[in-house]
């Protein structure tokens, strides 16, 4: 009890998830918190410390079984509410009798043996090989009930199918008439194809619904365009959970200090060491957070310096912009070494991983399900199936730092190319161009130079081609 105690005391005030473990660290109970402190406090009674005796018995037998307490931070009430739902699931605790299994929660599900089968919502699952279930959804069910009947003409309700005349529904393009025999079974069941695959893939549902917005809102419908807007909002919080619960997955595998919420991912690119530039890309919450991107331009040779120089000048910025939950390094154990060397000299703890592409006769293989990418921790190694979603989340992290770097290098180095080219009209070769990108770094930095400062690297020549022509950035 004292333990517990001492736990609860330092319990921090915000979001999160709480585990009581027993004394061989089984987990009884997971429950979740707007504010945790004030949260797990409820259960006790400080004078003497014992369990709370408002609470139901099962309650306090499980307090009485309780050793300790372990808690994971959260930026919302809604992703403690995800995290939780993910826990008990894995974890099966023995004091949480409401969520151990799917009832609590609502499935879409389809009844294929019908001929004009239509889908329902349910709590319950049945064992019958006849029906296709979707979710469990601890929210949107609804909002993708509902677009399902509004995007694809199907029986619109129950009473319909037994029904011999066309309805209204008919006469305003949402069903298709069955009834009358105007549309064929095989036809209905391309359409429950399409519609099955909107529901697997929320994308297509969202994209359909944001189209059916914008008309809606042309015709002055703001009402029912307002609607679907909700609607929209209520399925991309549901994409949101499936992201966060591969981010728990990730969290748990790699051993990291919190949840990753808000990753940076860096990638640096040159050819021959030319054109050097440095990317930094940030996903948060389960999307990516665009206006946070960065990129540098980098004066270093060798990819070790140049990741040296990448990470640096981040770390030099975090005054300015705090350091995300982790840190994954395009690159294998020497550069994760590199930044964990450098988060130790400024006393920044930061989680960091970095992942190796695999290689295969020499050559980087990048297929997405077939790649067996090798992912480093500072205490472990992992190679993850090619399947994994863990690594698959990953390498979508890694090839998006890579795809932001690339299309950066390439519009550095044409400019170079341009630049290089009208110097070399000038009389100014190659070697003597080299020279001087070396000493001044950039092209802007030549142009801004005096020309004393040019004929000490190139001479007065040189300094008079450039200074009298007045070469453009």
């Amino acid at each position: 009890m004292n333990k517990i105690l001492e736990i609860i005391e330092s319990l921090p005030s915000t979001s999160g998830v709480y585990k009581y473990l027993n004394k061989n660290g089984d987990i009884l109970y997971i429950g979740k918190a707007k504010n945790l402190k004030k949260r797990v406090k409820s259960y006790w009674r400080f004078n003497p410390f014992s369990p709370n005796r408002n609470l139901n018995r099962r309650i306090i037998k499980m307090l009485n079984e309780a050793y300790s307490i372990e808690y994971i931070l959260t930026h919302s009430e809604r992703e403690a509410l995800i995290l939780e739902n993910s826990l008990i699931k894995e974890f099966n605790p023995k004091y949480n009798i409401l969520l151990r299994d799917d009832k609590t929660y609502p499935y879409i599900y389809i009844d294929n043996s019908q001929n004009f089968p239509r889908f329902e919502i349910t709590r319950e699952v049945k064992k019958d090989k006849n029906l296709t279930y979707y979710g469990a959804f601890p929210n949107g069910a609804k909002a993708i009930y509902d677009s399902i009947y509004e995007l694809f003409p199907l029986v619109q309700k129950k009473s319909c199918i037994g029904g011999k005349k066309a309805c209204l529904f008919y006469e305003i393009g949402r069903c298709l008439a069955p009834c009358e025999d105007k549309i064929s079974k095989s036809e209905y069941k391309k359409i429950i194809t399409k519609a099955k695959r909107a529901i697997s893939n929320q994308n297509i549902l969202i994209r359909a619904l944001e189209k059916r917005m914008i008309k809606l809102a042309s015709e002055e419908r703001f009402e029912e365009a307002g609607a679907i807007r909700d609607r929209i909002e209520s399925i991309k919080n549901l994409k949101a959970k499936e992201t966060i619960d591969i981010e728990v997955k990730i969290y748990e595998l790699l051993d990291l200090d919190k949840i990753p919420y808000r990753v940076e991912i860096f990638d640096n690119s040159h050819i021959l060491g030319e054109a050097t530039v440095g990317a930094m890309v940030v996903w948060n919450s389960g999307k990516w957070d665009k206006s946070s991107y960065r990129r540098y331009e980098l004066k270093s040779k060798d990819e070790y310096s140049q990741m040296r120089e990448l990470l640096s000048r981040r770390i030099n910025n975090f005054n300015k912009i705090s350091p995300p939950d982790l840190w994954i390094i395009d690159g294998g154990d020497t550069l994760l070494k590199l930044a964990i060397s450098l988060l130790d000299e400024v006393n920044i703890n930061l989680s960091v991983i970095a992942i190796s592409k695999e290689k295969l006769n020499s050559t980087t293989n990048r297929a997405k399900g077939s790649a067996r990418d090798i992912i480093y921790t500072k205490e472990s190694v992992y190679e993850l199936k090619p399947r994994d979603k863990r690594l698959q989340w990953i390498q979508k992290l890694r090839d998006e730092a890579h795809r932001f770097v690339i299309s950066y290098h390439r519009k550095k180095k044409i400019t170079k190319d341009i630049r290089s080219s009208i110097l070399e009209k000038k009389g100014i070769g190659k070697s003597t161009l080299k020279r001087l990108l070396d000493y001044f770094g950039t092209f802007e930095a030549i142009n801004l130079a005096t020309f004393d400062e040019i004929s000490v690297v190139s001479g007065k020549k040189v300094a008079k081609i450039l200074k009298t022509e007045n070469v453009k950035k």
